[in-house]
């Protein structure tokens, strides 16, 4: 998988602080336990990519046009030979390998090869990677709609210094579908898939953290969730913003009575702006 620049973390961009929405519905059991869980015992849960709102996202696919370049198809070809020796290891009859390789050198048969391998890789991701996506921006209006439930939500804050918030990858935004080398094995070239998104996008300004599910994990050195969840080090979250028509009392009180070392923020709609303002959370007399 190919692509012109390398991935930058947010260390390396010298961000201090990423953010990220999420809905805080304490009537839910579920979004309550894992806001909960995230208080308690600093861990946060990381989404299976099949599951995500854009239906490009994660989702490999192989450009056939790379199969134009010589070296490429010869490249390709042995790819494929050795993918299909791994999920066929024989025994085999005498001559039937050549007789493989053969058939993967006329293009019809190496791109169908191809296709199904690029389906499958879809199921793979969805199995073994899990993503937390993270912003550089609090007061995005659009954001907290879409992924703080309408404003009612909160948005919590990261600290880049933090061991685990540094290795969060800066996701790159183009109008065309990245060209994606299947030979490519190297740890830039699996996260591909997870840090290419539509220019459509680009508003969003995401960072992500990318693990591996222990039980699915390969030989790359990533971070590792289990069931889905990630531990923090001490000091990962630096504060807890409370959307503007969320249940702010009900939410700063769950905080302090769990955490009160988290500082609690308030984002406060401006009425003659478009805009949000973000202040430390005053409880109303």
């Amino acid at each position: 998988m190919t692509n012109n620049n390398d991935f930058k973390t947010a260390a390396e961009r010298k961000i201090r602080s990423l953010y990220h929405y999420q809905s805080c519905d304490l009537s839910d059991e579920i979004r309550s336990e894992q806001f909960c869980d995230l208080l308690k015992h600093n861990r946060i849960y990381l989404s299976n990519p099949a599951n995500f709102n854009d239906p490009w996202d994660c989702k490999p696919w192989f450009n056939t046009s790379l199969l134009d370049d010589p070296t490429q198809y010869r490249l390709h070809c042995d790819w494929a030979f050795r993918v299909w020796l791994k999920h066929n290891p024989g025994p085999h009859e005498s001559g039937f390998l050549s007789h493989v390789e053969e058939k993967l050198k006329d293009r019809k048969f190496l791109q169908s090869h191809i296709d199904l391998i690029s389906q499958s890789l879809h199921e793979e991701a969805a199995k073994r990677y899990r993503v937390y996506c993270l912003t550089t921006h609090p007061d995005n209006l659009l954001m907290w709609a879409h992924y703080a439930n309408n404003h009612k939500g909160i948005c919590i804050q990261y600290e880049v210094n933090s061991p685990e918030i540094c290795a969060a990858l800066e996701v790159q935004y183009s109008d065309a579908f990245p060209l994606y080398c299947l030979h490519d094995e190297s740890i830039v070239g699996n996260l591909l898939p997870f840090l290419s998104k539509s220019a459509s996008w680009a508003y969003e300004n995401e960072y992500r953290l990318v693990a591996q599910e222990s039980a699915a994990s390969n030989e790359y050195s990533t971070l590792k969730t289990k069931d889905n969840l990630l531990s923090l080090s001490n000091g990962a979250i630096g504060s807890i913003i409370i959307g503007c028509q969320a249940n702010a009392k009900s939410i700063a009180d769950i905080i302090k009575s769990i955490r009160p070392d988290i500082p609690v923020q308030h984002a406060v709609r401006i009425p003659n702006k478009y805009a949000l303002s973000i202040q430390p959370y005053v409880e109303q007399a």
